[in-house]
Parts: C-alpha cells; structure tokens; sequence
C-alpha cells in the first residue's frame, strides 16, 4: 500500500511535521511506502485556460495535450501510483496559499473523474485505444489537514479540499489546527496519528464500506462548514461540493438539512459530476447558436483602448 502525501509550506515547518507524523502513523499501520511531497519543491505551472485538455477528452480526433511543460505530469504519476492520498496546508490570508490552488487549477476537466469515464467509453466505442488512464476511476480514501497560526481559517477546508471533486476522493477525515504552534506536543499530535492510522485502514476497505472520523461539519456530504447563503429565505448550498439544503430552526437553533436527492447531486459524488457535465453540455450547445462577431469586434475596441502595462526588463 503506498500513501502520497502532498502539501504546501515551508521546508523546516509546522506543516511537514504534521505530514511527516502522519505518515509515521500510516506506516505502523501498515503502509508499505509513504511518499512526502512539497509543492515548493516542484515547477507547477499556472494553467492559462487553453482547453487543450477538454479537446483532448471531449474530441476524440484531437491527440494534442496540455502544452505547459513543468512538473505536473510527475506529480500525476505519484497519484495515480497511490492507494491512499494526504493533503496538507498552511492558512495565508485565510486560505490555502497560491501553490497549493495552482495544483487544484491544474485538476480541472483534464482530471475530472466523470469526464474522463465518459471519454474512455467513447473512445472504445469507437474501437480506439483509450487515451485515459484507467488508474484515475479507483475511488482513494483521503485525509485533509490545515493549519494556521490563529482562528481564522475560515476558508481552510474548502480550498484545501478542492482534489476531492475532480478526483473524486474519498474523503474518510479533516482534521483543523488552528493556533498550531505546540500542535506536535498536546493532543492534537495524537489526533493526527488517529486520522493516519484510520487513513490506511480505509484503504483496505472498499468504498462502500469506508466511514468518515473527523469534524461532521454542516454538510452531510463533504462535511465542510461553509454554506452560501442563497435570496431565498431558508435556502442555502455547500461551498464546496455544491449540495443544496434548507436552513431549520429547532429549538431555537438553527441547522442545515439536506434531503437524500439533494446529497446524490454533491460535486464530490458521481451524481453531481454527472449532472454538472450535463449541464455544461446544454451550455455548450445553446453557446454554439450565438452569434460572437460583435462581441468580438467589442474586445478588439477595448484591447486598443485599454491595453495591458508590462515592466521594461532590461533597463
């Protein structure tokens, strides 16, 4: 069993101390090989929305990929080597910091799980050989942890949890450390082991039969505390996943609740991907009738107008 680790900070911090001890938690679990990586140590490119890699699973035709040359494609290969994933993060300005959201840039279309099975299937119809790694359709158990030298971390688990939704992971744990400095020494450390040890255990197990140990949160799906609030009174929708629910009072508390059609339709869940390709579909189509010469036309007034300020290099 090889667990990945993956997370971004500093190379002598709090945060790969936290890493490093859930992996030593996976290991005496049974983790035949751990793996750490830290985003600062490699080149990832921002993506620039070229959509070579929606080309590439929705045309069959086209064999292009995506052209920024950098260390992704590695990072891939770690993935897809593992059976169970770790993703780490420090807070910056209430958030995870600008490496880490790269990374999840990177996973758009080109890794969406259901995109990917719709384009395997497509392309055995088609008697081709499948440019789609079957690899990415094993449904891996993860553990989320974010840290932050204060409260406010708000923000911490819907952007550290972002992989779940194109890779469609597992989420069986998310463990929050606010205030983190002393972490490695109360009880804190220990929760840490706890989540390794559970992390592995889940690994053996098939999915159906996988159980989640962390914080419940609000969302009965992805478990993450934040929710818009929508212009309808008692509406509201998960940050992350996109479940829909309703706000209750009881008792003079206010609560969220989700009704079974409603979590089926979560982003991290195949039925919500599968609704969310539909959607961009019916979008797709309606687009392609629209005619864009005067919109067109428009950006070339304002690109003349307004064009963009660089810095002189070389001077």
């Amino acid at each position: 069993m090889k667990v990945v680790c993956i997370f971004s900070g500093r190379r002598n911090g709090k945060g790969i101390s936290f890493a490093r001890l859930a992996l030593r938690a996976c290991k005496e679990a049974g983790a035949d090989e751990t793996v750490l990586i830290n985003l600062n140590d490699l080149n990832i490119k921002p993506c620039i929305d070229c959509k070579a890699c929606v080309r590439r699973l929705s045309d069959p035709t086209f064999d292009g990929t995506c052209p920024l040359k950098d260390d992704m494609d590695w990072l891939d290969e770690q993935y897809l080597e593992s059976d169970a994933m770790i993703y780490l993060s420090p807070m910056y300005e209430n958030s995870a910091p600008g490496p880490y959201k790269i990374m999840c840039d990177r996973l758009g279309p080109s890794h969406d799980v259901t995109f990917q099975k719709e384009a395997y299937d497509n392309q055995l119809a088609r008697g081709m050989k499948p440019k789609v790694d079957e690899r990415f359709f094993r449904t891996r158990p993860v553990l989320y942890i974010g840290h932050g030298g204060s409260e406010w971390n708000y923000l911490s688990y819907p952007t550290i949890a972002i992989p779940s939704i194109p890779l469609g992971l597992q989420v069986v744990d998310y463990i929050s450390i606010p205030w983190s400095n002393g972490a490695l020494q109360d009880e804190r450390a220990d929760e840490i082991r706890k989540a390794g040890k559970h992390l592995v255990e889940m690994a053996k197990l098939p999915p159906e039969e996988r159980s989640y140990i962390g914080d419940p949160g609000i969302c009965p799906v992805c478990h993450s505390r934040v929710m818009y609030l929508s212009d309808q009174a008692d509406g509201l929708t998960c940050a992350l996943c996109g479940a829909i629910g309703t706000l209750v009072v009881e008792d003079g508390k206010v609560r969220a609740s989700f009704t079974p059609e409603a979590m089926a339709l979560s982003h991290v869940l195949e039925g919500g991907r599968e609704q969310h390709m539909k959607d961009l579909k019916e979008i797709g189509r309606k687009n392609a009738t629209v005619d864009y010469s005067r919109e067109k036309e428009l950006a070339r007034e304002l690109a003349e107008e307004f064009p963009c300020t660089k810095p002189v290099k070389g001077v």
